[in-house]
């Protein structure tokens, strides 16, 4: 999903989409319920859970790795269908370590100091995809090869560069929450605190690919409009399909 940082608040968008979807979505207008708070963020919530959100330093990095191994790679439904889950390849570790170095990943941390969930964030340029491709190709094979190619073809298939006319992109990559602090808006604080981190950066477009139904609605209600969306059953590699371990999750 995209989101156009320059017009802050006006009426929020209402969409449809099919089931088992990867959902691109984009916000021309920032909704009007939510606050811009500037740089020191903060969410208010009625009874607010004991959690403190901050950039991760490169010392963080390992624990931030742990719990992708511990949740995303566990979890995740685009990870779950293809038949990788519980499993951790290299390439696909190779990617967050390097999206890591990027240094506008947040992390949210609990009354324990101990980081509980994170957005790992970059800056996406037109060319990434088709390096994802070549990597892929020349690294990887199965399903892990599948699942990168597959990430490639839906960073591609909008052409958000080409339409807003912008050279690099805000991308919310990959959101986690570990399994016994999910339920509590982590996941939705995280993807709002990392559009204000956009805002601050002086990004103009900001995109989230949604992979579950948990991130679709997080972008329904913050009003953003959907601008491509592919059924994982309708995917297709070599005339074969490549998802084939379809989760409820992903509906």
């Amino acid at each position: 999903m995209a989101v156009i940082l320059r017009r802050l608040i006006a009426i929020p968008i209402k969409f449809h989409y099919s089931l088992m979807d990867v959902r691109v979505h984009d916000s021309h207008r920032y909704p009007s319920h939510l606050r811009v708070l500037g740089r020191n963020l903060s969410l208010k919530c009625p009874n607010p859970p004991s959690f403190t959100t901050s950039l991760a330093m490169p010392k963080d990095y390992e624990n931030v790795m742990n719990l992708m191994c511990e949740s995303y790679f566990k979890y995740e439904p685009s990870i779950v269908n293809i038949g990788l889950s519980g499993r951790a390849p290299a390439s696909l570790m190779h990617f967050v370590q390097e999206h890591l170095r990027e240094g506008m990943t947040l992390v949210a941390r609990g009354q324990d100091n101990c980081i509980v969930g994170a957005a790992i964030n970059v800056g996406s340029c037109p060319w990434d995809p088709e390096r994802a491709i070549s990597f892929a190709n020349c690294c990887e094979c199965g399903p892990a090869k599948d699942l990168i190619k597959f990430y490639a073809y839906v960073t591609m298939q909008p052409r958000l560069w080409e339409r807003f006319c912008v050279l690099k992109i805000f991308e919310c990559c990959y959101v986690t929450v570990h399994p016994d602090y999910q339920g509590q808006g982590l996941g939705k604080r995280l993807i709002q605190e990392s559009w204000y981190l956009a805002r601050d950066c002086g990004y103009s477009l900001f995109r989230i690919d949604c992979t579950s139904r948990y991130t679709a609605k997080i972008a329904e209600n913050f009003g953003w409009e959907c601008v491509y969306k592919l059924p994982y059953r309708r995917y297709i590699e070599a005339d074969e399909l490549v998802f084939n371990f379809l989760s409820p999750s992903s509906s």
